[in-house]
């Protein structure tokens, strides 16, 4: 989760103002993100690491998912990487009819429970997915 945390961060910062070391710094951090292929166990046989992985909810704050993995190396610039292409199929999968997708989810604490309902469409959800999906020319 903490690298999660920092690459989204540092990729807040304009391409333009990084320096060196924050450009290695979330290069590094994608590529640990795409070695284990979002979500999956690269010295298991790539078996899921967590099951909630692939269970999607949103604001994420501090949780991760297979959503804000992808759209993380898509804000840095990663595009049509082979090693998201798992990670990209399970989530156009979850599209509902309507192009919309839903919470998997619920937050870890009453706090959050504002934020949407599991098993509803999710708003945060739907235009994070959308994001990820144009920003891998999978939509226009």
């Amino acid at each position: 989760m903490g690298t999660i945390c920092a690459l989204d961060g540092m990729t807040e910062f304009s391409e333009r103002v990084r320096s060196k070391k924050v450009e290695r710094a979330v290069k590094n951090a994608c590529e640990f993100l795409l070695m284990h292929r979002l979500y999956r166990a690269d010295r298991h046989g790539w078996k899921v690491i967590r099951k909630d992985y692939t269970r999607l909810r949103g604001p994420w704050l501090v949780s991760y998912d297979i959503l804000r993995g992808l759209r993380a190396v898509s804000r840095a610039g990663i595009v049509n990487d082979q090693r998201m292409k798992d990670a990209l199929m399970l989530l156009a999968a979850k599209r509902n009819s309507r192009g919309r997708w839903i919470s998997e989810s619920p937050w870890p604490s009453t706090a959050y429970s504002s934020f949407g309902r599991v098993g509803l469409e999710d708003k945060w959800v739907t235009l994070n997915a959308l994001l990820v999906m144009r920003n891998q020319a999978l939509v226009k």
